[in-house]
């Protein structure tokens, strides 16, 4: 969510009142959804929801619902949060012009992909060492009920030999059930690991939640 975790999914309770639906996933998402805790809240360590979301990595298998509308071209800020208008800053890596050159791009650009619904971009971001690899049904099923709002980059590094990294990030999310919508963030290092298989670009491997 963002790595990649078990496929568990279920009932995450978000407050002590009320408790939504969540999409069984695992990985970023599971780069985005293991270990939820509402915004302002202390984590909420229930096992049933660890394994939604890291590194903005892989749904699991779960979701059977057949996707068949097209989506609307984004338009308007990048979700990434550059505060850069979206056609200029990770339009150009979801459409093939450019290659995330760091992991942090990378990050940014799988935290923006969800966002706006690119599920081919994921995929073909995730690396063949991801232990679960996300298909385009679960992920464009996953978009239906989980909004992107807010990615923070805490902290990001790459290893000397330039073949590894890592992203440390905060995201924010909410899961939208109907008219029900539960807000929730989280904190993972993700692993990122260059594959020699697409020429060398940065591609997801696994995450860690923090927080």
């Amino acid at each position: 969510q963002a790595g990649f975790a078990s496929r568990q999914g279920g009932l995450a309770k978000v407050s002590e009142t009320s408790s939504i639906q969540v999409p069984r996933l695992s990985g970023f998402l599971a780069q985005f959804t293991r270990g939820l805790a509402p915004v302002g809240r202390v984590i909420v360590r229930d096992k049933r929801i660890q394994g939604h979301a890291k590194g903005f990595g892989a749904p699991s298998s779960s979701s059977k619902n057949n996707i068949s509308a097209k989506k609307k071209p984004f338009k308007g800020t990048c979700p990434c949060g550059s505060s850069r208008d979206y056609t200029d800053c990770c339009a150009t890596y979801h459409t093939g012009q450019l290659a995330p050159e760091t992991p942090e791009k990378l990050m940014r650009a799988r935290f923006s992909a969800f966002a706006v619904g690119n599920s081919k971009f994921l995929i073909s971001t995730t690396h063949p060492r991801n232990p679960e690899q996300p298909t385009k049904e679960e992920l464009e099923n996953h978009f239906k009920g989980v909004r992107c709002v807010k990615l923070e980059i805490l902290s990001h590094s790459i290893a000397s030999n330039d073949r590894k990294g890592h992203v440390r990030f905060c995201a924010t999310q909410e899961l939208v059930r109907g008219s029900r919508r539960e807000r929730f963030e989280f904190t993972e290092d993700s692993t990122f690991e260059r594959d020699p298989d697409s020429g060398n670009e940065w591609k997801y491997v696994e995450g860690k939640i923090i927080s």
